[in-house]
């Protein structure tokens, strides 16, 4: 994994542990089932790590976003 892709995994590791423990302490939860992410880069890489909680959030190449199609080209 490049440095890059794993100071990315990381900080998007911390930001979601985040976002748990404040949706955690406000007595809601995250629809973990919804939950995605893409990478964009030009060079290859090994597939991160995302975390929420103890569930491990799948990569996908497109998706929907309100109303707008994404894809990682």
């Amino acid at each position: 994994m490049s440095c890059d892709m794993e100071s990315a995994a990381e900080i998007a590791n911390e930001y979601m542990f985040n976002l748990n423990t404040w949706f955690t302490a406000n007595k809601l939860s995250l629809n973990t089932d919804k939950n995605c992410f893409m990478a964009f880069s030009t060079q290859k890489y090994d597939e991160p790590k995302i975390k929420v909680g103890s569930v491990t959030v799948g990569k996908t190449k497109h998706c929907k976003y309100l109303g707008v199609y994404i894809n990682e080209d």
